[in-house]
């Protein structure tokens, strides 16, 4: 089985978890997260380019709209990686070597 996994921080060493908890308690509002960036595909459905941020934002209990900047230039690994996932509405994160619970 293959699922789409998110690292559990961003570029600049933010981690996910964070960035969830600051939306939730209002510390961060949805305008001050960069915009994700959607492309549609040729069968109507509308994928995120920014899968980390769309984590962030679906497990944030009070964020229920976002908004989006449809793109229509692919990235060259889209259209691979859309033919081999089975289930690509489901999402694991994939924990750096660093995380203490």
């Amino acid at each position: 089985m293959i699922y789409v996994f998110v690292i559990d921080e961003f570029a600049n060493g933010q981690r996910i978890f964070d960035l969830r908890d600051e939306l939730e308690q209002g510390l961060t509002t949805v305008d001050e997260v960069p915009i994700i960036d959607v492309i549609r595909t040729q069968s109507g459905n509308i994928w995120s380019l920014n899968n980390r941020r769309l984590w962030c934002f679906r497990n944030a209990s009070n964020v229920n709209q976002i908004p989006v900047r449809f793109v229509k230039q692919r990235p060259n690994w889209f259209d691979h990686r859309i033919r081999i996932l089975k289930h690509p509405f489901h999402v694991n994160i994939r924990f750096s070597e660093e995380v203490l619970f």
